[in-house]
């Protein structure tokens, strides 16, 4: 047992759409979920509810829009009445065919059923083509990054080609430019040591040479060791020596007064390690052969 009802729910109220429907439960409880305001029309008490209201929705399907769904139409209020009441009277009076709406639930319900089937096979076809189309696109787009990546890849090593080129271009010009330095100097400057013969590709290298602390000029052991002291503090024979006794028996230089406990060591100190003799031997060498304007480094 159930109800088949005719309202106007309100959501369309003042308009000319109105609802059928059924429920299962003998109350209005279906129809107050359509809202507060909805206007029921029609209402009866029906044990073959489904039945009914198919022949409900067959005859308004050819009377009336469809205004939306299987159960909204939208016509004239006092002819979707007459129309209902005629259906609603057939029941009542006993006037309705139970073979035939069996008959009409079965084919109704393998319509809907082959609707929902071709339904979901569409659904279904085009969730295939959609995952093809997918694929093939995500196939494009790694073909283009490939494409993109090797293009940059080709692109930068190139780059480094060139890059590689200028340094080496860069390196030529330089050994071409020392090249040509060199050789103007060797045009203008002879850069050879005229004591030691040795040859030097800058002059400034040679003036370098020539004012270490200790140049190519000076000897292991320096000779004449008299010209370098004054004559008025010591005797001939003493300056010769470039040391001197002292009362503590130690031997001292007459330059830098280092003092030795050995006499082999204080004569190898004033002839080949005492600074101040060869820094004066320096000064003196370099005024004689005209090289006393290179300055000290």
């Amino acid at each position: 047992m159930g109800i088949i009802y005719l309202v106007q729910p309100d959501l369309v109220k003042n308009t000319q759409i109105y609802k059928i429907g059924l429920s299962k439960n003998v109350n209005l409880t279906r129809i107050q979920s359509y809202g507060l305001n909805t206007k029921i029309i029609n209402v009866f008490v029906c044990s073959k509810h489904k039945q009914v209201e198919r022949r409900i929705k067959d005859v308004f399907k050819t009377k009336f829009k469809l205004a939306s769904g299987t159960e909204y139409f939208e016509g004239n209020i006092d002819e979707i009445i007459v129309e209902f009441n005629k259906i609603k009277d057939d029941y009542t009076n006993g006037y309705f065919d139970d073979k035939y709406d069996i008959a009409k639930d079965i084919i109704g319900n393998i319509i809907d059923n082959a609707f929902r089937n071709v339904k979901m096979i569409s659904i279904k076809k085009k969730n295939e083509e959609f995952e093809l189309r997918e694929k093939e696109l995500k196939k494009i787009i790694e073909i283009k990054e490939k494409n993109k990546d090797d293009e940059i890849k080709k692109r930068i090593d190139m780059i480094q080609e060139i890059k590689n080129d200028i340094h080496e271009k860069q390196d030529l010009i330089k050994y071409i430019q020392k090249e040509v330095k060199y050789l103007q100097e060797k045009k203008n400057t002879n850069n050879v040591c005229s004591f030691c013969k040795k040859d030097f590709y800058y002059n400034s290298h040679l003036k370098k040479h020539l004012n270490t602390q200790k140049p190519c000029f000076i000897p292991k052991r320096i000779k004449n060791i008299e010209d370098f002291l004054e004559e008025d503090k010591y005797d001939l024979k003493t300056r010769k020596k470039g040391y001197i006794k002292g009362d503590n028996d130690l031997f001292y230089c007459l330059f830098c007064n280092n003092e030795n406990e050995k006499l082999d060591n204080a004569i190898n100190h004033v002839k080949k390690n005492c600074p101040v003799l060869r820094e004066k031997f320096k000064e003196k060498f370099r005024k004689d052969n005209d090289i006393f304007l290179y300055s000290e480094t």
